[in-house]
């Protein structure tokens, strides 16, 4: 129905909701808690990523990209807010919507699921995981150079967002993602 809505603790619609953003909402939409505000951030298939306040439903920023974004938004540690596009560029922003510096940054194909932070390197630092269309995964260190050996081009196409863990136990992350044919 191309409708944004909060439904609350008595399945009653939140005032001020729904919002019709005019095309369909394709991820999910996540809540971003400011303590005294809450944010609801989501994608649109019309291209464009929003950002509305809870306390009366009014729009505090919209972000227009090149193609659907069809990825739910994660959060570094200092709270900036991250997105993939189908134009094949990871966007990121502050809380007030203002664009990081080196953003959005291309990655060659569509980007598909959430992006995800975990220190890699073991270096006290988080390294930014990205998974593409294009059966690539792609890690960037904080100064947004990839990490060595990446990007990984798998046989398949992604098909779920990259999972970080220490699998097997001996120390270091391993990234687990889907394709459409291998895990």
């Amino acid at each position: 129905s191309d409708n944004l809505y909060v439904l609350l603790d008595d399945l009653t619609v939140a005032p001020g909701f729904p919002i019709d953003l005019g095309d369909k909402i394709q991820s999910e939409p996540v809540v971003y808690n400011l303590g005294n505000e809450q944010i609801i951030l989501t994608g649109c298939k019309n291209n464009n990523f929003y950002a509305f306040n809870y306390s009366d439903a009014s729009l505090r920023f919209v972000i227009p990209t090149g193609d659907n974004v069809y990825t739910s938004p994660s959060f570094d540690a200092d709270g900036n807010i991250y997105f993939g596009s189908e134009d094949g560029n990871v966007y990121a922003v502050d809380i007030n919507g203002n664009p990081l510096d080196n953003f959005p940054l291309y990655v060659d194909s569509e980007v598909l699921g959430s992006i995800v932070f975990s220190d890699l390197t073991g270096d006290g630092t988080e390294n930014m995981v990205i998974g593409t269309q294009g059966a690539k995964v792609f890690a960037y260190n904080q100064d947004y150079s990839l990490l060595t050996y990446f990007p990984i081009n798998c046989q398949f196409p992604l098909s779920s967002s990259p999972q970080i863990i220490d699998y097997d136990l001996d120390g270091d992350m391993e990234i687990i993602v889907g394709t459409a044919g291998e895990l």
